[in-house]
């Protein structure tokens, strides 16, 4: 277990949790997870919906786009 992060992502995947739900600054799981510096939770957030990687949020930034500035690349290799 790398942090449990992982884990319980995929529990709450299987239980219905929506990848493009965003919040109010229009970012999706995704975004937290690239800016967070969070690999392994990019990639599977990722593999559960390709799309989730174009949504911008109100800065006009997809999660791929924050990663780069955290300089965390893992995003743009996870489809």
């Amino acid at each position: 277990m790398l942090g449990g992060h992982e884990d319980c992502c995929e529990l709450l995947l299987e239980k219905g949790a929506a990848v493009l739900s965003v919040d109010c600054d229009g970012q999706n799981p995704l975004h937290t997870a690239a800016s967070s510096g969070l690999p392994m939770l990019s990639y599977l957030l990722a593999s559960k919906s390709q799309a989730a990687t174009l949504v911008k949020n109100k800065a006009g930034k997809s999660p791929v786009d924050l990663a780069a500035d955290t300089q965390r690349g893992e995003v743009g290799t996870a489809h």
